[in-house]
């Protein structure tokens, strides 16, 4: 499937009570549905660029908790005050992405 056949966002959550969590996520749209399924995911530090997690496949590596294998499409993301998202380029991802798989070998595709 091509990159065209995604989106890719990165997403700032503010859970009260905790650190920012910023993820970017890779997401494949669910046709006829507000809903998308995740296909991998970086976790970065505290609202930073600091790649510490990740998700792909069913395997998640030290995310704070792991992601739905469904979520919102990102049009859908107004619904959720503690959401704020931006979409970001395939490029950007892929070099989050390389990071992790640095990190954490096995989430390699």
């Amino acid at each position: 499937m091509s990159e065209s056949n995604f989106l890719y966002v990165r997403l700032l959550l503010d859970v009260p009570g905790a650190a920012r969590l910023a993820h970017a996520a890779e997401l494949r749209p669910d046709p006829g549905t507000d809903m998308c399924t995740v296909v991998r995911m970086v976790e970065m530090a505290d609202g930073t660029d600091k790649v510490t997690g990740g998700y792909t496949a069913g395997k998640a590596r030290n995310m704070a908790a792991p992601p739905l294998q469904q979520v919102p499409h990102p049009d859908q993301f107004h619904h959720f005050p503690d959401i704020s998202h931006e979409s970001i380029t395939p490029d950007q991802f892929n070099r989050w992405w390389a990071e992790a798989v640095e990190l954490f070998a096995d989430l390699q595709d």
